[in-house]
């Protein structure tokens, strides 16, 4: 079982809960470390009152196990779009630099890589949206609070590049 989140994760849930349930921030690495540990039994606690940080404090409903959850869903559809996006981009390197080795180009021409902040389209944002509600509401979540929480996370991911 994993300690602790996966950083990027963490991070994105991080700022959704704030942006959310700031009153729920003071708990935000407690109840994250518990997530990791056991996903399943954070997100049946989330759903009702039970004990979920493990040392006998019932909290009631939280949003921030099921931020984690829709956060680990939806990195993982960024990084497959960004995986895409790079090999689209590796295409088009070698491409280039078929190009320049057939044309006898200068190496220096031909063999430099030039790394660019991505950032997401507006479908692929569109289609992160969709995710991010659709697993909510995955986990019962009302269906305004799941596009609130699907909006929050889109928004974080707009202004990352």
């Amino acid at each position: 079982m994993a300690e602790q989140l996966d950083p990027d994760v963490a991070d994105l849930s991080r700022d959704v809960v704030a942006a959310l349930a700031p009153a729920e921030l003071p708990l935000f690495n407690t109840v994250s470390r518990e997530y990791a540990k056991d996903p399943e039994r954070a997100l049946k606690a989330a759903a009702g009152r039970e004990e979920i940080l493990g040392f006998g404090v019932e909290v009631g409903l939280l949003l921030t196990p099921v931020v984690i959850s829709i956060a680990e869903t939806v990195i993982k559809f960024v990084g497959s779009e960004i995986l895409k996006l790079g090999q689209q981009a590796a295409g088009t390197a070698v491409d280039t630099t078929v190009r320049g080795v057939l044309a006898h180009a200068a190496a220096s021409r031909s063999s430099g890589a030039h790394s660019q902040a991505v950032s997401l389209s507006a479908a692929q944002l569109a289609e992160v949206r969709k995710v991010a509600v659709s697993r909510a509401v995955s986990l019962q979540l009302p269906h305004d609070q799941a596009e609130r929480l699907a909006d929050a996370m889109v928004a974080r991911l707009a202004t990352a590049a």
